[in-house]
């Protein structure tokens, strides 16, 4: 949503510059872009409606800042007269909505002009001028985020108007031409004898130039009533996004009436309706320890610092002892549901600069080791599955598996469910190739779960971490390369060192769904193993796209790991990446190539290499292929010198003619 700079200012005292602004808006969290001197894009997460606004983006910069907001200045004494001669309105119910105000303009003209700079403000902003009411009512919704509906009640003068539920009082609700079947708890406005709106959708807005009396209306309607209506009729629900907040409705009310008053002086404005239903107070309580943050965030943050940043995020503090909070949340925040999520609150607010990397080694040690390598799976674009740990032994016949050691289901309901899952390849395959026949061929998956075995009349559950990959994976914006069997290898690799298990053997493997393979050994213990899965299977399963699988023995891994593990801070420099393009011998292993790299690296500046292209190719020899690779260059300490990685990667270079690779021009 863009933003002027200009007109920012005018609802919050900014000191600083709009790029120090955005720098700082982006370091909090909300994504920004400097558009021009005087324009601001912010990037709006959808759970954050209520900073869709003027006022709302000035509410974090006021936490950020530190500075005041200029709400206008918009009470009046005569704000508060009811009128209702012209129009009753009764809300028949409590359950219906939250608060409603309805507003009467009287004596209006169509053809009355629209103040200059609410014209500016539209103009800015993309929205063509209508007439003096509506652009009064996008103008507020631009500057508090809130709705106005704007009805003719011209036809209703001295009538008697009801809010209430259908109760099958109507069939039907034509609008537009398109006709709407009614449901006894459907929200309608109504007289005797017809509908004027399906609440919370559509209302009669047939004002003209012959328009006399024009009513404004603020509604909050029922959360769950309003979603009930627009799944049934699959009709958008404008209010879904929109989360009711008293002191914006309020200060909206007051801003409209001012608005009007000191603008058209000769317009008759009232109340018609101020309603309040206390029934819907909001209930959002969280008990938060502030110890929690410090176990997230690995530092402290003082109890008077919090306080303050909850009483400025307008959290309302019912409790607090010896740290722990009892916090009843503003409804208008709807993105906040637990306890870390006001941790994040906490953090974008609580100098986040200058949280220093630390040594989390007790907090993580707290965290179960499938999850260290499920959350490092996922920051490094992999998606977590769950497929369903019962099979059919009719795959391991077709793949000539052994059998003897399946664990066998009594009385199941079916021969494609008759078997504990024995390994995790089949049920997460049909899965694969289901989304690769659909034209969803691009991605790395892993599932966490277990297989099931019958030794020595024993049953044996064995935990798993398994791993795929297939077609390409996007590495920096527009780069992308295809998934391939060093892709999940590099993977494999990177947990291990994560988890401290750092000297084990790699050797070929051969297992009856792979192609190829190798096997990790440590101390005797198999790690894990990965490979391509087999063309026999790939043609059984209709499938004509490489696949690759890893497989992780999460007991023995679990059970050989240090009981400490040390982390360093990330280095802050930048990486400098270079690619070179070898023809190797097939018989060369691409160990030999790494430990060439590394054996070069006195300095520790090589950080880690990968292959992002193989090619094999008649005119490169028989017993040739090509490898295209990456090395990747970092200091911890300072920011490298293109002399440095080109002395590093001449001698490189020469090391590897010694050793009859040749470098590819």
């Amino acid at each position: 949503m863009l933003f002027s700079f200009k007109i920012l200012k005018k609802y919050i005292h900014i000191n600083i510059d709009i790029y120090t602004l955005v720098n700082k808006l982006n370091t909090m969290g909300i994504e920004s872009d400097v558009i021009n001197n005087d324009t601001i894009d912010v990037y709006l997460n959808p759970d954050r409606y209520d900073m869709r606004s003027y006022l709302g983006i000035a509410k974090e910069i006021n936490i950020l800042l530190d500075n005041k907001i200029k709400y206008y200045n918009t009470f009046f004494e005569e704000n508060l007269i009811s009128n209702d001669h012209l129009l009753k309105i009764d809300i028949t119910s409590n359950v219906i909505c939250k608060q409603y105000l309805g507003i009467i303009v009287s004596d209006f003209s169509y053809y009355q002009s629209t103040p200059k700079w609410i014209l500016n403000i539209l103009n800015f902003h993309l929205i063509k001028p209508v007439n003096y009411i509506q652009d009064i009512a996008n103008f507020i919704l631009l500057e508090t985020g809130q709705i106005i509906n704007i009805y003719n009640i011209d036809e209703y003068i001295n009538k008697k108007i009801q809010i209430s539920l259908n109760e099958n009082k109507f069939r039907n609700f034509i609008y537009k031409g398109q006709n709407f079947k009614l449901h006894e708890k459907d929200i309608i406005m109504h007289d005797d004898k017809n509908i004027i709106s399906l609440s919370g959708f559509f209302q009669k807005n047939n004002f003209d130039c012959n328009t006399k009396n024009i009513l404004l209306e603020l509604a909050y309607y029922n959360d769950a009533l309003i979603s009930q209506t627009s799944n049934r009729l699959r009709i958008c629900n404008k209010y879904q996004k929109i989360k009711y907040d008293k002191n914006i409705i309020d200060y909206t009310s007051n801003r409209i009436l001012s608005l009007l008053r000191k603008e058209y002086k000769d317009i008759n404005t009232f109340y018609v309706k101020n309603y309040k239903n206390s029934y819907y107070d909001n209930n959002n309580i969280i008990n938060y320890d502030i110890k929690n943050y410090q176990f997230t965030i690995g530092q402290k943050i003082q109890k008077k610092i919090a306080i303050k940043i909850f009483k400025k995020l307008n959290f309302k503090i019912l409790k607090e002892n010896e740290g722990i909070f009892q916090l009843l949340i503003p409804s208008s925040r709807s993105d906040i549901k637990s306890d870390i999520n006001i941790t994040k609150e906490l953090m974008r607010f609580n100098e986040i600069d200058n949280i220093y990397n630390s040594k989390l080694t007790n907090n993580i040690n707290n965290i179960s080791l499938n999850k260290k390598i499920a959350y490092f799976l996922s920051s490094n674009n992999f998606y977590e599955i769950i497929t369903c740990p019962i099979s059919s032994d009719k795959y391991a016949n077709i793949f000539h598996d052994n059998v003897s050691n399946i664990v066998s289901i009594s009385n199941s309901l079916s021969k494609e469910y008759n078997i504990m899952r024995y390994n995790m390849i089949i049920s997460a395959l049909k899965t694969i190739i289901s989304n690769i026949n659909k034209n969803n061929k691009d991605f790395l998956l892993y599932e966490i779960g277990k297989t099931y075995h019958l030794f020595n009349n024993k049953y044996v559950e064995k935990d798993k971490i398994a791993l795929w990959g297939t077609g390409k994976i996007y590495f920096q914006q527009w780069e992308f390369y295809n998934v391939n069997f060093f892709t999940l290898k590099g993977i494999l690799e990177a947990i291990f060192k994560k988890i401290g298990i750092e000297k084990y053997e790699v050797i070929n493997f051969n297992y009856p769904y792979l192609d190829y393979g190798i096997k990790f050994i440590y101390d005797k213990y198999e790690l894990g193993y990965l490979g391509k899965i087999s063309n026999y299977i790939d043609s059984y399963l209709s499938n004509k796209q490489d696949i690759f699988y890893a497989e992780i023995n999460y007991n023995v891994i679990n059970n050989i790991i240090k009981n400490k593990v040390d982390y360093i801070p990330y280095s802050k420099y930048p990486i400098i990446k270079r690619d070179l393009s070898l023809i190797i011998n097939k018989k060369i292993n691409f160990k030999n190539i790494c430990d060439i790299a590394y054996n070069l690296n006195t300095k520790n500046i090589l950080k880690y290499l990968f292959i992002f292209d193989k090619y094999q190719d008649n005119s490169l020899g028989l017993n040739n292929e090509s490898y295209s690779i990456r090395y990747i260059f970092q200091h911890n300490k300072r920011t490298l010198k293109d002399e440095e990685i080109n002395i590093f990667m001449e001698i490189l270079i020469n090391e590897y003619k010694i050793n009859n690779i040749i470098i590819r021009s």
